[in-house]
């Protein structure tokens, strides 16, 4: 008996060795593909339905403090709402669907994000929170990169923010999404006078310099689609100012800041730079420098979105809640709050606002006789003693005793 020994593979053998792995690989990868994104999806819904309980808990909140005025809201699903933040710390109910990024929130001392639909104040996300005060907004559009957006017409249009000490800064990043036609002198996307400001000029992204009152030009923008824009501005550091467009690097310059507390900011117009005609959304300004990789992420970040309406409740004879019949109970709104998340359906969290530190007052017995439809200078038999209203002090007043 011969034995034959061979100190390799043939070629077949590796051939046939490599098909196998592969095979076994794209298996592999076939399998771990969606799992990877079964498990992101699971993620994102876990973080949308976070920020759903959040807002929910704020409008409870808010309904703890300021019943009357949550209570004659518009109601139905067709009423949307959500929650801005005051600069005096408070906040309040806004129409519209608010969008949340999941990119680029530290550093944020402005952050308008244009989303709400009645136009009068733009609402600072982000600290200091303050608000600016909107001039001849034409428009809100839902044609927006990021949730809602505003409509500036180029001739009045324009939000001035009160200036504060968070936003006077000699460096930092501006960011927006923008859509122009634009082909004039420098308008303003963002800006701060003799500070920092982001601009449309001759259809170019430009970012000003106010300590030579030009401005230095990038690509071109103004073929009337949405481009997201961002520059990171340093006073007087040699080619330390960096624009991009759409997360792409577009060009570098020297700019001089020089008094970063001068003046207010403003959107869609600048102190000496003209209106610019845009749908502009998403306004930020950091006291940061943000690097390149979280300005790609903005140009693409996913968003999330959430709101809420309200509707009536009635209730049977026994105070139960019920859909159909029974009677209105004025002391309770049911609170839906809707949320979706990138890639996933819309779903809703349903919770009940009840009246709790606001007292009301039902006069339920007319003893004396029926209600009162005239002018009397003695109404006193009209009322049943037990709701605590007493009209003999003088005539024509009375006074509520609440327990």
């Amino acid at each position: 008996m011969s034995r034959h020994s061979r100190s390799g593979q043939t070629l077949i053998d590796v051939l046939i060795a490599s098909g196998v792995g592969a095979i076994l690989l794209v298996g592999a990868l076939s399998v771990l593909t969606p799992a990877l994104r079964g498990s992101s999806d699971a993620q994102m819904a876990q973080t949308g339905a976070a920020l759903a309980r959040g807002l929910q808990d704020g409008v409870r909140s808010f309904a703890n403090s300021n019943w009357y005025a949550l209570s004659v809201m518009p109601q139905g699903s067709s009423n949307v709402y959500f929650l801005a933040p005051l600069s005096s710390g408070a906040t309040v109910p806004v129409p519209g669907t608010e969008t949340v990024t999941d990119a680029g929130n530290g550093g944020l001392v402005g952050h308008w994000k244009l989303d709400d639909t009645d136009m009068t104040t733009a609402y600072n996300f982000a600290p200091p929170f303050n608000e600016g005060s909107s001039e001849s907004i034409a428009a809100a559009t839902s044609t927006c990169p990021v949730g809602g957006c505003w409509e500036f017409d180029g001739a009045s249009s324009r939000i001035i923010v009160n200036n504060h000490a968070a936003q006077s800064i000699a460096s930092g990043t501006l960011s927006a999404w923008v859509k122009t036609s634009y082909s004039g002198t420098a308008a303003g996307i963002v800006a701060k006078y003799s500070a920092y400001g982001m601009v449309v000029d001759s259809g170019r992204l430009g970012v000003y310099d106010y300590g030579e009152n030009k401005s230095e030009l990038g690509a071109t923008i103004n073929d009337n689609q949405w481009h997201h824009v961002a520059c990171v501005f340093q006073d007087g550091v040699t080619d330390g100012t960096r624009c991009y467009v759409d997360g792409a690097f577009s060009f570098a310059t020297t700019v001089t800041v020089p008094d970063p507390a001068a003046d207010d900011v403003r959107i869609g117009e600048g102190r000496s730079l003209s209106y610019l005609p845009a749908l502009i959304d998403d306004v930020r300004i950091y006291d940061r420098l943000l690097p390149a990789s979280e300005i790609q992420r903005l140009a693409v970040a996913g968003t999330y979105t959430r709101s809420f309406y309200l509707e009536p409740v009635n209730r049977t004879s026994g105070g139960a809640v019920t859909p159909t019949g029974g009677y209105a109970d004025a002391s309770t709104r049911m609170l839906v709050v809707t949320y979706r998340w990138p890639r996933g359906n819309p779903r809703s969290i349903v919770s009940y606002l009840t009246r709790s530190r606001s007292n009301g007052f039902v006069q339920g017995d007319w003893a004396g006789g029926s209600g009162l439809t005239t002018a009397t200078s003695n109404p006193g038999n009209r009322y049943y003693t037990g709701t605590g209203i007493t009209t003999d002090v003088s005539p024509g007043s009375f006074q509520l005793l609440f327990p």
